[in-house]
């Protein structure tokens, strides 16, 4: 736990085996559980917000009490808005807030088939894998009393002095009448998830060259996004007072809605050490298409689906690298003595090209 992240308990049972059907067919099959809950906040630096409660703001705390102590702005912003905030004890929440995913099954399958003999290998798999938490959400400090941010013009003095003792200058935190943002957390979330599959052929081209072509493909779903909730819709006035809950700011749930695909081909060349040489090509060609959240392109409950802004559609990566013939063992100096070998011998060249 740390001041700006959580904590929760994780465990996870899984069963997996290799099944070799014949000397050239092998499977591999797994089933994994995970039960991953969702942190709880620091001190109970975590909340939600709930439109429908006359207690709007809940908090999480075991008790009817929040912990003032946990930020220094939290006193100040509990005495502003302490009439619309209740604790998840009172709210019959979890202290995390958000219950958790407990359906976090993973199956696993892997196939490696040599169909002609030991030149030709057929792989494939395919696979679930849950994602983690990160501690930068909804876990950090999201909603009031913990997060309260103002923006005053000071021009109290003609030449301002600023120290830390009075850094605002005489105008204290909460004065400036502020319609907070907020940026809660549901009450249900899935965990993040990613399927992952691949189906390729490597060939031995010779002794000491092997050729291989894979289709990989990914599906990430209930990633991990954001959801704006309390922007007005367009027409003229002032935007706050147009907004569906007009005491507030600006409000967007910390949210897994988020969704990505991914499809590549992906080919290699690669000729390992003969006489000090090897080399390494490879070639993707690929696409990935991400579906989140979007008000920009038509409102805070618009979705829309779009190349990734990472969508990279053709990779080639060339490396090679020389061993030269110097030293024990090699063509020149051979027989080196010690401080010969220390000098001359093990001596390497590298180069990498990578062109996107």
């Amino acid at each position: 736990a740390n001041t700006f992240g959580g904590h929760a308990t994780y465990w996870h049972f899984f069963a997996q085996d290799d099944w070799k059907l014949t000397s050239r067919l092998t499977l591999n099959l797994g089933l994994r559980y995970e039960y991953s809950p969702w942190m709880q906040g620091y001190r109970g630096q975590l909340g939600t917000f709930d439109g429908t409660s006359p207690h709007p703001i809940i908090v999480a705390s075991n008790t009817d009490q929040v912990d003032l102590g946990a930020q220094f702005a939290a006193p100040t912003a509990y005495s502003l808005f302490q009439n619309q905030i209740q604790t998840s004890h009172q709210a019959g929440l979890p202290l995390s807030i958000t219950y958790p995913d407990k359906g976090q099954w993973a199956p696993r399958f892997g196939i490696a088939w040599r169909p002609f003999g030991d030149r030709t290998v057929v792989r494939g798999g395919y696979g679930i894998f849950y994602e983690t938490e990160n501690t930068d959400g909804r876990v950090n400090r999201n909603i009031i009393p913990f997060l309260l941010s103002e923006t005053v013009f000071n021009t109290a003095n003609t030449i301002p002095n600023r120290t830390l003792a009075n850094f605002f200058l005489g105008r204290p935190l909460g004065s400036a009448g502020v319609t907070p943002t907020l940026n809660p957390t549901y009450t249900h979330l899935r965990r993040g998830s990613d399927q992952h599959w691949n189906f390729g052929v490597q060939q031995q081209l010779a002794h000491d060259t092997v050729l291989e072509a894979d289709y990989v493909g990914n599906h990430g779903t209930h990633l991990n996004s954001t959801n704006p909730f309390n922007d007005p819709l367009p027409a003229s006035g002032a935007i706050q007072a147009r907004r569906p809950f007009p005491t507030w700011g600006g409000i967007s749930y910390f949210s897994q809605d988020m969704s990505s695909l991914y499809h590549a081909l992906q080919v290699k060349l690669e000729k390992r050490y003969s006489a000090g040489l090897w080399f390494l090509a490879s070639y993707t060609y690929s696409k990935s298409i991400t579906v989140q959240d979007t008000p920009a392109a038509g409102g805070d409950s618009y979705f829309e689906r779009a190349l990734s802004s990472y969508d990279i559609p053709q990779n080639v990566a060339l490396s090679t690298g020389y061993e030269l013939p110097f030293g024990k063992g090699k063509r020149f100096l051979n027989s080196p003595g010690r401080f010969t070998q220390a000098l001359l011998g093990g001596w390497q060249t590298q180069a990498i090209l990578i062109v996107r």
